[in-house]
């Protein structure tokens, strides 16, 4: 690996473009790779990117690859397909999933990628869209102990929080734990909105008083 890695971006949506702008504005050699909307991609590359024509040639240039994608079906076809990842794959080469995916995949994709010498890492990022312009976002990386040098400068341009929380699966593994939490406070409130409107308090002020309470940013 150079110096300065060169890194590649796949999705490039609300939460990617953000994270792939931090990563050029940190003066790395950025290749991105988008869909049907060009907005993203043709900004990047109005700021020094370089478009691939495929996730396979983003194998073969890059030495870090970021995917940002919405679901596991749409990370095992780019990194499966013909001219997907593992096709282009080189010894060294890492690969940074972003998004939140199943754990058991995850480690499937990381043998495969093993098996050709490169290494996976699962790092499921929290936060907004606005934290990802800004690089404000925090992630949760599983990866082994050896890798994580060379991707901590790279993660750091778009995530202030950075925390490993074990090996390969585990990343995301958490994830499903927040997002379990999450859903479980987002049930809470609907309840205690029902029952506030039962016994006469209008949601519009209990949603008032929650907002501004030491609870509010965990449910709202």
């Amino acid at each position: 690996m150079r110096n300065k890695p060169v890194i590649g971006f796949i999705g490039l949506g609300l939460m990617g473009h953000g994270m792939a702008k931090n990563i050029l504005e940190g003066g790395y050699e950025l290749w991105v790779r988008g869909r049907s909307n060009r907005t993203p991609i043709e900004d990047l590359v109005s700021m020094g990117a370089k478009e691939a024509i495929n996730p396979k040639q983003l194998a073969e240039v890059c030495d870090i690859i970021h995917i940002c994608l919405s679901n596991a079906p749409q990370i095992e076809v780019i990194m499966r397909s013909q001219y997907g990842i593992l096709a282009g794959a080189k010894p060294g080469l890492i690969v940074v999933d972003t998004s939140t995916s199943d754990p058991d995949m995850t480690k499937r994709l990381a043998a495969q990628l093993r098996a050709k010498g490169g290494h996976f890492v699962d790092a499921p990022m929290a936060g907004t869209p606005a934290k990802a312009e800004a690089g404000q976002l925090s992630t949760m990386l599983g990866c082994d102990r050896d890798v994580l040098p060379h991707i901590r400068p790279v993660i750091a341009c778009w995530a202030e929080t950075i925390t490993r929380i074990g090996e390969t699966g585990e990343g995301h593994k958490m994830k499903l734990l927040m997002n379990f939490i999450n859903l479980s406070y987002a049930d809470l409130f609907s309840e205690a909105t029902s029952l506030g409107a039962k016994v006469g308090i209008a949601p519009e002020k209990l949603r008032e008083v929650i907002s501004s309470s030491h609870i509010g940013q965990q449910v709202l």
